[in-house]
């Protein structure tokens, strides 16, 4: 096993919150409190998969002696995201024929655009909206990588320090001028734009950096390491509580949003401290299916809709009697099976078969 195969499962928690937010808010456990006020903010750890996202993509591509080949990166993010991407569109129109009217729509959500044209971001497959903004950061990070072998850890560490805070400055500072609750554009604009999510992919990708120069040469002490998971958790959890209503409970009239950015470093202690745990949490997460679940988390979150579809269509009806319960938590194993068979039988064939369609090609032999 890989030392971060513990960050996999972390993945679907993340997914499987997501899917919570969307569905499962009136189901038990989420209906007691803290639970009934954390499911609203569950859309925030799509925030959480940019940082990940950045933390693994530097970490596994951060080699200034040997740089980058951008033609095969590309092409390996391609086929690792958009097969099932397609697939969770097809799905979502098939079952909602109407939506092949909207034709600008359509193409939008076919090249991965939708989330810079408000007020297309959640058109169709709505979850899609995330894969736009991590299709922008896919295509830029080459040039990144590029940039950050031209300079120093510390040089690159102020610079993306001061754009995380400069976008948490011009975006909060937008919210509270510009923004209009109930205008699409405005909305569509500072809350899915990929511009509004680069700083928390920045962070990730510094903190992956450090991780390669510094981090994974250095074994920090087991208990303090794990009093900084447990702390690290403690504050994203008060954070999504709390954080966005504090400046009103100090008597600040100013409104903060969660999905800007201001948790990234939060997630990044959390990345870096459970990248480091060696420990019981560490051996659970590494267990083999519970890397199975993180691998096919990617599924969950893009099937969640189109999946739902199809529960209310025609599982739903099979349940006599259903709650809000037992319906969510059939929806969801089903969510979950469903998640793992396109893993094994597309979504990882079809990765594998990229990769050994580009050794073969001529591309591989000029080094692109």
């Amino acid at each position: 096993m890989k030392r971060t195969d513990q960050l996999t499962f972390t993945r679907f928690l993340a997914a499987i919150t997501v899917v919570v937010f969307h569905y499962g808010d009136k189901a038990y456990p989420f209906t007691i409190p803290p639970l009934d006020q954390l499911v609203p903010t569950g859309h925030i750890f799509v925030s959480y998969f940019f940082a990940l996202s950045g933390f693994i993509m530097a970490m596994v591509y951060f080699r200034p002696a040997n740089n980058i080949q951008p033609i095969k990166y590309w092409i390996y993010r391609f086929a690792r995201i958009y097969p099932v991407y397609l697939l969770g569109l097809l799905l979502t129109m098939f079952f909602n024929p109407k939506m092949w009217q909207d034709i600008l729509a359509v193409r939008l959500n076919l090249t991965l655009l939708q989330s810079w044209w408000p007020p297309y971001p959640m058109t169709l497959n709505y979850p899609g909206w995330s894969l736009s903004v991590e299709a922008f950061f896919y295509i830029l990070f080459p040039i990144l990588l590029w940039l950050s072998y031209r300079m120093s850890l510390k040089l690159n560490a102020w610079l993306v320090g001061l754009f995380w805070l400069g976008s948490l400055l011009g975006h909060t500072y937008l919210m509270n001028t510009v923004y209009v609750s109930g205008n699409a554009f405005y909305h569509d604009l500072l809350f899915y734009n990929p511009l509004v999510h680069l700083n928390t992919f920045l962070v990730g990708c510094l903190g992956g950096r450090w991780w390669v120069e510094t981090g994974h040469k250095h074994i920090p002490n087991a208990w303090q390491n794990r009093a900084i998971l447990l702390f690290s958790t403690i504050l994203i959890g008060l954070a999504l509580l709390y954080l966005k209503d504090l400046p009103k409970t100090l008597g600040f009239p100013i409104r903060i949003t969660l999905p800007n950015g201001v948790l990234a470093p939060l997630f990044l202690v959390f990345i870096v401290s459970l990248a480091y745990e060696n420990g019981l949490i560490s051996k659970i997460f590494r267990l083999p299916f519970f890397v199975l679940l993180g691998d096919a988390s990617y599924s969950v979150y893009i099937l969640q809709y189109p999946a739902h579809i199809f529960y209310k269509k025609y599982l739903l009806p099979l349940i006599p009697n259903p709650t809000d319960t037992s319906g969510f938590y059939l929806y969801f194993l089903a969510l979950i099976l469903f998640s793992i068979l396109i893993f094994k039988l597309i979504e990882y064939p079809i990765r594998d078969l990229a990769k050994q369609l580009y050794q073969r090609s001529p591309m591989a032999k000029r080094g692109w």
